[in-house]
């Protein structure tokens, strides 16, 4: 009885994980209506890859914060992901992994700000992008006069005198607790 029921569960499982590739398989294409459907999909259990994308990044991403000392801003700082200018960067370079990070939460913040403003509402704070790029601000070092710290997203392109700067988006000011 007991292999009669691994072998179902076996069966269960494999048939599960077919249909689970079926369905990525096939998200992969976008047919128009499919997108609908996958509005329902609120876990994001169907990936979406995007090896080759059609549309290349044409800009960086930068996470930069500033403290407020006596309700006076100080100089915005970058975080730090770490040194990127390693010889061994082409063969080993975990720095990706949260440069990439900050940049999905970034354009995450992005869809989740034009949602609130369609609404008028501050529900921007309560996303998950919001409040994963807050929590990567607010785990910095911090001043000891600091009061409270403040995030912006910023995109840059170019390069030396010629780059410029966009803000994306500007976070309110958030105290440190006492």
């Amino acid at each position: 009885m007991t292999a009669d029921l691994e072998a179902i569960w076996g069966l269960a499982v494999a048939g599960f994980l077919c249909f689970w590739f079926g369905v990525s398989a096939f998200h992969q294409f976008r047919p128009h209506r499919w997108t609908r459907l996958m509005g329902h999909d609120v876990l994001g259990l169907i990936p979406r890859w995007s090896f080759f994308a059609p549309n290349p990044g044409r800009h960086d991403i930068h996470l930069v914060f500033r403290d407020w000392i006596l309700d006076e801003p100080t100089e915005w700082q970058e975080l730090d992901l770490g040194s990127l200018n390693s010889w061994t960067r082409w063969i080993w370079h975990p720095e990706r992994y949260a440069s990439k990070a900050v940049a999905d939460a970034a354009g995450g913040l992005s869809m989740a700000s034009a949602a609130a403003r369609e609404t008028g509402a501050r529900t921007v704070m309560l996303s998950t992008p919001y409040l994963r790029l807050l929590s990567w601000a607010m785990s910095q070092p911090v001043p000891p006069d600091s009061t409270a710290r403040q995030f912006a997203v910023i995109a840059s392109q170019g390069f030396g005198p010629t780059q410029t700067l966009e803000l994306r988006f500007l976070s309110e000011k958030h105290p440190f607790e006492s």
